[in-house]
């Protein structure tokens, strides 16, 4: 699953960006932040793969937010995309979004800075002849394996 924060001052707009993400992606979590501040918190927490912030913020503003982040070891190469309304880009941020949008755009600009193809959450390995057992309401059920998933040794996820 790839972790996006959505970092905006106004509810209504983070309702919206994380409606977008979970109709047009299906393996995504959303964790949201109201302030950069509190932002700034998470990212001392926890790994994102995708990071999207609005431009402007009571106390800071987007572009201040994204070297902040930089400072943070965590999370200080995770894409950081910026959404305004606006055409105004700085040097320093490569990626924006402009408002309004669809949300196969906002799918599609995901996946441009974060390739879910880049992942591979597990291993597949045939094991031929292989059986089990499975019990139903205390009742053996001999069943063959076709394929079993083991969880990826030495996984590391990159955007």
């Amino acid at each position: 699953m790839r972790k996006i924060l959505i970092v905006h001052e106004t509810r209504i707009l983070r309702t919206l960006l994380k409606t977008y993400l979970i109709s047009a992606l299906n393996d995504v979590v959303i964790i949201e932040a109201p302030s950069a501040a509190e932002a700034l918190e998470k990212f001392k927490e926890q790994k994102f793969e995708v990071i999207i912030c609005g431009m402007q913020f009571k106390q800071a503003n987007g572009i201040a937010l994204f070297k902040e982040l930089k400072n943070e070891e965590i999370n200080k190469d995770t894409p950081f995309i910026i959404v305004t309304s606006t055409g105004s880009k700085e040097n320093d941020i490569q990626h924006y979004f402009l408002s309004p949008f669809t949300p196969i755009e906002l799918r599609e600009k995901i996946n441009t800075v974060c390739d879910p193809r880049q992942w591979c959450a597990h291993d597949s390995i045939s094991m031929p002849d292989a059986k089990a057992i499975i019990h139903v309401n205390n009742d053996p059920i001999d069943a063959g394996i076709i394929n079993a998933i083991t969880p990826a040794q030495n996984l590391t996820t990159t955007c």
